[in-house]
């Protein structure tokens, strides 16, 4: 009996291993979070991310039920243990709209003011970014809360489109998080690494198959972090929560994309 409750909790123990003298932000493109969700299906999405302190979501639903999803999941960590809080966007202003949102631990951060979608964005963005600013240890956090066009529209520009972000929040801590729908190494983020916003995640595939090719099911180098050159951050890494499923067709129930973590130091 002990050793099948030891089997039960070591899982737990293990992700709970958060060095919280950091802060453990997590980013996650929640497939179409909204009415398409079960209770049980967010229960477990809220097993992946309690340990961390911010968690940033793409794809949240524009409907009604997008926002009932988000409130669910902030009600299933705050039984974890820890009191957390949510803002969501409003509504993107272009095509493909959906909403943002942030869940954060009430003990670990601030939110300063009230969070809003970067309109200086609106007109050249289909989804403009969602900007938060969070205090943790008395240091400010620029949070952009991206989810880029499909491949498709040509991500590329909009990823050009960012730069006006390192003029305008100037030699602030900025954190562009998300769906960038592109890799890294594309030569159209050079403008962004010259200016001291770099991605933290290399060559990490995060996005899921349709079906397992040869028994891989990565797919696509589309989340990442890119944060200013004077954020220093202990690691980056890709929560491969597929693993959790039998198969992956039940995984993808829950999002064609991985979750990301970072600590920030």
């Amino acid at each position: 009996m002990r050793f099948l409750l030891l089997l039960l909790i070591l899982p737990n123990l293990l992700l709970s291993q958060v060095d919280t003298s950091y802060l453990n932000i997590v980013s996650w493109n929640i497939q179409n979070l909204g009415k398409s969700k079960s209770d049980d299906e967010l229960s477990y999405i809220s097993t992946k991310i309690k340990f961390y302190d911010i968690v940033a979501i793409q794809e949240v639903s524009t409907s009604e039920f997008g926002s009932q999803a988000v409130a669910k999941l902030d009600d299933y960590l705050d039984r974890t243990g820890s009191d957390w809080d949510y803002i969501i966007s409003n509504s993107t202003s272009g095509d493909g709209s959906e909403r943002y949102a942030y869940l954060f631990k009430k003990n670990r951060v601030k939110l300063k003011e009230k969070a809003q979608l970067e309109m200086s964005l609106s007109e050249v963005m289909n989804r403009e970014p969602f900007r938060a600013i969070f205090i943790f240890k008395n240091i400010e956090y620029y949070f952009f809360n991206l989810h880029l066009v499909p491949t498709d529209k040509h991500p590329q520009i909009e990823v050009n489109r960012l730069e006006v972000l390192t003029t305008l929040y100037k030699g602030k801590r900025i954190i562009m998080l998300g769906d960038f729908n592109l890799s890294q190494s594309d030569n159209s983020f050079n403008s962004l690494k010259n200016k001291g916003i770099v991605p933290s995640l290399i060559n990490k595939k995060t996005s899921l198959k349709m079906k397992p090719v040869s028994g891989k099911v990565l797919n696509m180098e589309y989340d990442n972090f890119f944060i200013s050159s004077q954020i220093k951050f202990k690691n980056s890494s890709v929560i491969y929560f597929f693993e959790d499923f039998k198969d992956l067709q039940s995984a993808r129930k829950i999002s064609d994309h991985c979750p990301i973590k970072i600590s920030i130091k």
